[in-house]
């Protein structure tokens, strides 16, 4: 398990965030973060798939009004929102996954909201694929 455990850190892009003031802005920033950007093709990848599986509406939508389908849609689908804690979650090593659910609940807030923002930020990235 130790050798699963040093694979997922060494997978881990490196980021530069400014010093977390507690221990869960800490998890949020050292492990949730980088595992998004490691994951954030993947993320795009589920999304597109979802929203032409959903008739293909979000893609009719202004930009603004995209934002909001794109939180409705995490919020609200719970199979769509647990596939993507899926995508997440299981590079979580062991010890992460101690304190995940020691503070599951406001981590579950927290990374909800961190997908929220990384799919917002980039609803460009999400289009029909061309055939």
């Amino acid at each position: 398990m130790e050798n699963r455990n040093k694979l997922l850190l060494d997978l881990r892009p490196a980021l530069s965030l400014a010093k977390a003031s507690g221990t869960i802005e800490q998890f949020q920033n050292e492990t949730f973060r980088p595992i998004l950007k490691f994951q954030n093709n993947l993320l795009i990848a589920f999304c597109q798939h979802q929203f032409i599986k959903r008739k293909k509406v979000y893609f009719q939508l202004s930009a603004l009004k995209q934002a909001d389908y794109i939180e409705q849609q995490v919020i609200k689908d719970k199979n769509f929102k647990n596939l993507l804690f899926g995508v997440i979650l299981g590079h979580l090593t062991e010890e992460e996954l101690n304190f995940y659910q020691e503070y599951e609940s406001e981590l579950r807030k927290r990374l909800t909201s961190l997908i929220i923002q990384r799919l917002q930020d980039q609803a460009n990235l999400i289009s029909l694929p061309t055939t």
